[in-house]
């Protein structure tokens, strides 16, 4: 069996650190989390399942989230992390807090937390989520009923049933009456019309002027890695190695549902900046989008 890590926190949620979920156990609910926010939740709870739940410092979780590789890791995207999660708790229970900020010292769990470790066979975690089914069991005990045995019916022949007619008697069939419109009527129609064409073309031109004047049309498309749209601007191009650096470290270790990834290199430069988004960036658009933005100081490719 393969083994995995996870533990239970408040009776309520299963964190799996293998497969980097957080579940909800009372209803099965899931959110998933990207490694670096996988590794110091881990971090953090094994500070206080071990230890004393001391303040660890931004510098240790940096260490614990993104290794060797936290040089080329932002402020930001640290904060962005620890968002995450936060998120992703608050998401699943309202109002619940998992991460309590020390100012200037560093991060800890929440104190009036208690948590269990199921990592070994997952007993306990099976007994929590067991505690919310419904036992359906029946008794094995099955009712026989009596069918009483029908007699054979007789075939009866020449029976006629008489048909009612089609109309009652005194019925008197409509003729088909077309619609008719007064000349005004036919007028106020009209200019109804070509007012709805009119608003129409001025919002879809609105839409394109500002879709052609966004600093987002400066991008291109440049390729694409494991189906992820990869668009860059006018100063970088998909080459071997950039292509490796992105698969590597950032689409392997993000979220699946993440599609579009911009690649900004500044004139004369090598700093390299990434904006990895659930959906295409626009300057116009009535969703929602998500994204993920990625720093490198000193890029070589």
């Amino acid at each position: 069996m393969k083994s995995s890590i996870k533990y239970i926190i408040n009776d309520k949620f299963e964190f799996d650190y293998t497969n980097k979920k957080i579940t909800y156990i009372l209803n099965g609910d899931k959110r998933k989390v990207l490694t670096p926010a996988a590794n110091i939740l881990l971090f953090l709870i094994k500070n206080k399942v071990d230890g004393d739940n001391e303040v660890i410092s931004q510098d240790e979780l940096f260490s614990a989230g993104w290794g060797e590789k936290k040089k080329f890791v932002t402020i930001n995207t640290f904060y962005q992390n620890i968002l995450l999660l936060r998120k992703a708790f608050s998401e699943l229970e309202h109002n619940f807090e998992i991460i309590k900020n020390i100012p200037k010292r560093g991060y800890r769990l929440v104190d009036d937390i208690h948590i269990l470790n199921s990592s070994i066979n997952n007993v306990n975690s099976s007994r929590f989520r067991n505690k919310h089914k419904i036992d359906r069991k029946y008794d094995g005990k099955i009712e026989k009923i009596h069918i009483p045995k029908v007699e054979k019916v007789e075939n009866h022949k020449n029976i006629s049933i008489n048909t009612p007619p089609k109309y009652p008697s005194g019925y008197i069939k409509k003729k088909n009456v077309w619609l008719s419109f007064s000349n005004r009527e036919v007028k106020r129609t009209i200019i109804m019309l070509v007012l709805i064409v009119l608003m129409t073309t001025i919002f879809f031109s609105y839409i394109d002027f500002q879709k052609k004047s966004s600093s987002l049309s400066n991008y291109t498309h440049c390729g694409e890695i494991n189906s992820k749209i990869i668009l860059c601007n006018k100063q970088m191009d998909l080459n071997a190695n950039l292509s490796k650096f992105l698969s590597d470290e950032i689409i392997s270790k993000s979220f699946d549902d993440y599609q579009y990834m911009y690649v900004i290199r500044r004139n004369f430069t090598n700093k390299l900046s990434i904006i990895y988004c659930i959906r295409e960036l626009d300057s116009f658009s009535l969703k929602d989008n998500e994204c993920v933005s990625y720093y490198i100081m000193d890029w070589v490719g």
